[in-house]
């Protein structure tokens, strides 16, 4: 919101219950209690991680390794691996005072994340939850159905 931002304020939001009802102070303190992540997810991003992080406002750079790691493989001239990269955007975070932030799905991943300095750690995706849910739901079909 202004005047850190542009946001607009319609108050039928799920920040505010539906009805506007923090009153004048309301702007202020959800501007203070926003935080923004940004997506790092081209090997141009990453080479320029440090400019990234100098951004005032951000506060969490979040390598979406799929995606970059998509852009590494088809990528037609050098480029950092996933790895480099995570520790050249944790450097950047560190000479900022931001945070680094990765997503990992697997115990080993999510340790190898949180060694390379990454404290904000995604460990899940809804994607994940739904096929988790599905499978679980097909499990007990065929154990109670027998098919």
């Amino acid at each position: 919101f202004p005047p850190l931002g542009d946001r607009g304020l319609d108050g039928a939001g799920m920040d505010t219950d539906f009805v506007l009802a923090g009153g004048p102070g309301y702007t202020d303190e959800a501007n203070s209690e926003t935080f923004l992540v940004v997506q790092i997810e081209t090997p141009l991003a990453v080479e320029n991680a440090d400019s990234i992080a100098a951004v005032e406002g951000i506060d969490v750079l979040l390598v979406g390794a799929g995606d970059l790691g998509l852009r590494i493989r088809k990528a037609t001239g050098p480029v950092l691996s996933i790895d480099e990269s995570i520790e050249r955007i944790a450097a950047a975070t560190a000479a900022h005072g931001k945070t680094l932030g990765a997503i990992s799905i697997d115990r080993d991943g999510m340790k190898k994340r949180y060694d390379q300095g990454t404290r904000f750690l995604v460990a899940a995706s809804e994607f994940m939850a739904l096929k988790n849910n599905l499978e679980g739901n097909m499990k007990l079909f065929k154990d109670v159905c027998g098919e």
